[in-house]
Formats: structure tokens, sequence, C-alpha cells
């Protein structure tokens, strides 16, 4: 009898089971996926799909392939052609495309590539930016010479390719493009649409303003049309070159839940349940502003450029049906002179807010959002500008801040770095969002010591090193001063440090940003290094072992840190311990490099301690900014 083959482990076989190897692809980057497609011809079958679902053209290898496809170099190895044969091949499995290149809408358009696309966006990038194909020769100094006879200054027109567009289209003379290009932005505008319109099934369609530079649609006729041609949309992006009709889009697009508009929107006259999110940067008056509420039910997301709030009956128009608005975004409103009336007549109706942004937060919209919408999670101001100079114009209330965190039991994320709260009312006024997850803020009049007093105060750590006779001989009331300033700095510090350390939930911890006027650094040649020396605000938090650090130890969960300069005492010490502390530290500002190559020699302390940083904790970026942009609203509502 032969003796019995061991069975053998069901894991060494669950690489040969596609339905379960098929779940691994939602986790994976497309660099994953291109790896896994080169295992096996069954990895290959499984992953190819999910390889090609998506195409971002400003993403990994694509910007590079495209700025070279028609160079000589490109010829008969990754230059149109080639770009061409890829959509040819792999055409059938692309679902999303994100395009910034001519050459690939019209590889994507080309002999029906790409017609089960569920999105198609075009992105402002590189559709536009290269202004002349004519060769530019140089003078021995190294200076282009522009040569103004190959380049047009009025506008042609090229061929029609199909029978819609017959009549509706101008050229663009934005910009300054040589013949051969204005032809070719001509055929791809035409492109585009063609290739919108060939896909039927589109969830998502975004038509940037790029493409009015390329040629214009003069005629909202046609975008309706367009439009309702597709009737399976859920989302339109239309740019501010057209003031949309939304009572007609909403009623020729029954699945529309996402509209956004970068100019005037009219208000609808009648009721559409469909739509949830709706964005427009423009100013919206009291009574548009309550209409839409009124007649769009189940709206939830509604962003606005700016909110007069005048006076307004606006239980007639509500009907007393309170709103389902759960996000509110006011973008540039500076909210000041209409704080009372906003609180008082306008939040009442939105009781289901979660979330609330706006430039800056006054103390009566803080205190009502705080005390009657019970649901509100999340506080954003909508711009952070380039820094915290005086020459953004954004200096909101001092302690502004403290009153949601004060009453607010929800609170989750106060995303607001213009906003200040003093030491010293921190001292008096305890905080109630035990749960706070994202804090951006600054915590400002702390306690500062002088050179001159750190150095009296290395003296007399060597004097108590001496014996009690000799301490006695040296001690006087200078020296008792000094002892007293520096307990108080003490005390002040572990403070504030002892109430972040309570917020044993945070994520994100960010207590500063960029102080200097970054206009006049990015356009000046700088001419004294004291002017642009990196020292944070005077009397913000030192963040220095000396200084309490190690009391933030709690912060476990912590992920995201920054601060608002270089020079807070931080060095390689406190750099060890955040390294050995905070375990789960992905992103870090405060030791980033410059953006402005000018100024890179004036960096030095900061560039030698983010490379020691890169050493101890490699896995930590360092970025310039913090990753809560606008961009994370599409994210949430794709997910």
């Amino acid at each position: 009898m032969h003796p019995a083959h061991p069975s053998p482990h069901p894991l060494t076989h669950i690489g040969h089971i596609p339905e379960v190897i098929a779940t691994f692809r939602f986790h994976l980057s497309p660099p994953d996926l291109l790896s896994c497609v080169n295992v096996s011809r069954l990895w290959h079958n499984v992953f190819i799909a999910a390889l090609w679902e998506t195409i971002d053209d400003t993403l990994y290898g694509w910007p590079t392939i495209l700025r070279n496809h028609d160079s000589d170099d490109a010829q008969g190895h990754r230059d149109a052609d080639w770009i061409n044969a890829l959509f040819t091949k792999h055409g059938p499995f692309i679902r999303h495309l994100r395009l910034s290149w001519p050459v690939m809408i019209e590889a994507a358009y080309a002999d029906n590539h790409c017609t089960r696309l569920l999105s198609l966006k075009i992105l402002p990038r590189q559709i536009t930016d290269r202004q002349s194909e004519e060769p530019q020769a140089h003078n021995p100094g190294h200076l282009e010479v522009h040569r103004p006879m190959h380049v047009r200054l009025s506008a042609i027109t090229g061929p029609v390719i199909s029978p819609i567009f017959d009549g509706i289209l101008e050229p663009s003379i934005i910009l300054k493009r040589s013949t051969a290009q204005q032809l070719r932005d001509w055929r791809t505008t035409q492109i585009y649409w063609l290739l919108a319109l060939a896909n039927t099934n589109l969830r998502t369609l975004r038509l940037d303003r790029t493409l009015s530079r390329l040629a214009f649609v003069d005629s909202d006729d046609f975008i309706y049309d367009s439009l309702a041609k597709l009737p399976h949309l859920e989302q339109v992006e239309i740019p501010d070159i057209y003031e949309p009709d939304l009572t007609r889009m909403l009623g020729q697009l029954p699945n529309l839940k996402c509209f956004y508009n970068h100019s005037y929107i009219c208000t609808v006259t009648r009721t559409f349940t469909q739509i949830v999110w709706l964005s427009t940067f423009s100013t919206v008056k009291s009574l548009m502003f309550f209409t839409l509420l009124s007649r769009l039910p189940n709206l939830e997301f509604f962003r606005v450029y700016s909110m007069p709030c005048e006076k307004i009956d606006a239980a007639a128009i509500m009907k007393g049906v309170f709103s389902r608005l759960k996000i509110l975004h006011i973008e540039i409103q500076v909210m000041k002179r209409v704080d009372s009336r906003f609180a008082t007549r306008f939040l009442p109706w939105m009781p289901e807010l979660v979330e609330f942004g706006s430039r800056m937060l006054w103390p009566e919209t803080a205190k009502t959002l705080a005390k009657k919408n019970l649901n509100l999670k999340i506080f954003r101001q909508t711009q952070d500008g380039q820094s915290l100079h005086r020459y953004q114009r954004l200096k909101p209330k001092i302690n502004v801040a403290s009153i949601l965190l004060e009453l607010s039991l929800s609170l989750k994320t106060f995303n607001g770095i213009h906003h200040r709260i003093t030491a010293q009312h921190l001292a008096t006024h305890l905080w109630s969002c035990a749960g706070l997850e994202v804090f951006r803020c600054q915590i400002v009049g702390l306690p500062t010591l002088k050179k001159s007093d750190r150095t009296a105060i290395d003296t007399l750590s060597v004097i108590g090193s001496l014996s009690a006779e000799d301490t006695a001989l040296s001690e006087d009331s200078q020296h008792s001063k000094v002892r007293e300033k520096q307990q108080h700095w003490l005390d002040i510090h572990g403070l504030v440090y002892d109430r972040l350390a309570s917020l044993i939930h945070l994520t994100v911890l960010d207590l500063g940003w960029e102080s200097r006027d970054v206009w006049r650094l990015e356009r000046t040649i700088v001419r004294r290094h004291d002017a642009w020396s990196e020292a944070p605000i005077h009397d913000s938090l030192e963040l220095s072992l000396a200084s309490g650090l190690k009391r933030l130890a709690p912060l476990t969960k912590l992920e995201v840190f920054g601060f608002d300069g270089v020079n807070h005492r931080i060095g390689k010490p406190e750099l060890e311990w955040m390294a050995r502390s905070w375990h789960r530290l992905k992103v870090m500002r405060g030791l980033h490099a410059s953006t402005e190559p000018r100024l890179a020699r004036l960096f030095s302390p900061r560039t030698a301690l983010r490379e020691y940083m890169q050493i101890l904790r490699p896995d930590v970026v360092h970025a310039p900014a913090l990753p809560l942009g606008p961009a994370e609203y599409e994210d949430r509502l794709q997910s």
C-alpha cells in the first residue's frame, strides 16, 4: 500500500484561487498592480483590468512619457503611436480617465477605444501650457529670442469633425499660439465632447475652463442637449464661462447628485429631490439661499463663495421645514458684521449640520454652532493662505476658537490655523471636546526666555553643583528673579502641554504656520539674512525637551505634526524623542525644504534637522502643507 500523500497546506493554494486574490486589487496602487500582472498568467488575468481601470496622466510615469512623446528620442518607442496602441489594447478595461494632454484625449477617442467610461475629467495642467510649437533660437547669452512672425495674434478656425459642432464653435484668443497648435486645440475640444458622448454610461463629467482656452462652445443649448444624452450622470462640473440653468439641468438629469459650478448659479423654480451636493463660487443672497434649501430638500453639502446675509423672512420660504443640510462652507466671507444675524436667523434652519466652514469664526456663530448644532463635528477654515503674516488679512478674534472647544461635546476637528488661543485663557477655561482628533490652531501668549535669561540659568546650574556654602554666597536677588522667571515659563508651558496631552485621540496636531511675508519672500531678492530668519512666533510654544515636550507622550495616535518654524530649540534630542514616542507619525511640517531655491542657503539648520529626522524615521514625509485640502471632499463623496 502506498503511503498517503499529506494534503498541501491550504495557504499554499490561496494564490491560485482567482476569487481570493481578486479581493486584493482594491488595496493595491498601480505600481503594485503592475508587479502583480507579471507574477503569472492567472495573476495577469485577475489584475490586468484593475491596472487599467483608471488613467491619470499627471501621476506616476505619465508626465515624463508625455513631455517627451514627440521628441526625436521617443520616435518608435514611447511616441503617439505607442500611446494609441496602449488604448487600443487596454481601452475596454478603462473606466476612469483624468487627462491633461491632447494626445491622450485623441488616443482615448480614436476607433472607439474607450466606450465604457464611468468618469471623464479634463485637468488644467499641460493642455494649454505649451505656448508655441515653433522652435526658439538662443543667442550666445542664452536669452530666448521670441519670433512673433511664427505666432498668430488673431485666432483661426479649423475643420468641423461632426455636424453637431456646426455654427457653435469659436476660436480662443486668450493665448498667443502657433497656427499648428490652434488647429490642434480646435480639434481637441471637439474630440473631448465626442469622447464624452460616446460613453452613455458616464457617471462623472468635468468640463474644465481649460476647454474654453482651446475653442469656445458658444451655445448653451449644445451643453444642455449633450448632457441630456448622458442620463446616468451623477456628478457634473461646469466652468465659470457658463451660467447654468439649474432647473433645466436637474430636469434633464434625474440621477444628478452633485453639481459644481464656478460662477453665478440661478435658483430653481420647482422641487428636485435627487441633488445632495451643490458647490458654486458665487455670492448667494438670502432669498436664493433659502429658496435652494427649500426646493432641494435632500441637499447635504452646500458651498458658496460668500453670503451677505440680508434680512429676510426665512420662515415664509422654508414653510416651517428645517433643512437636512450636513455641510455648509462659505469660502471667503468675513462674518464680523453679520455674525449675530447669521447665528440667529440662518443657522437655526440647519440643525443637522455636522461641518461648518468659513474663512474665520466669530463669537455668536461659534456659540450657536456649539449650543444648537449638537451633531457638529468639524469646523474648517476654508482658506489657509500662504502665511500667518498680516498681508493675508486673516485675523480672527482672539480666543474665539476656545468657544467651540469649551461648549461643543461632539467636536472632532478644529481646522483653523489662523485662529489663536492665549495660554492665559486656556488656563481658566476647560475644553469639553475630549474626542478631538484634529487640532490646527495657534496657542500664543506664552512667556519667553531671552538669551540672557538662558545664560543666567546655565550659570545657576553650575552654581547648583557647588557646595551649599558656595551656593549661599552666590545667591542674590537677581538670581532669584531668574529662577522665578524660569519657573513661570515651565509652569505655563506645562499647562499647555498637559491640555494637549489630554486629547489622547489626536491624529493631527498643527500649532503654527509660516509667519513671514511669503509674497515678498517669493518675489524679491533677499538681501538681508536676518530679514528671513526662521524664528517662530515670539510667544508660541517652544517645543523643547527643557520646556516639557515629553508631556506629549500620551499622543500615541498622532500621525501629522506641524509647527511654525524651526527655531523652537528643536534639535536632535527632540527629534529622537518624537521618532521614538510617536510611532504612527506619517507627516511632519516645519522641517520641509524651502519652495524658494534662492533661499536654500538660509535654511541650512532646517536642512540638517530634516536629514537627521529622515535617518531616524525614513517613513515620515516632510511636507510644506498638511494634507487637509478641498480634494478630500471629492474623495469622501466617491467613497
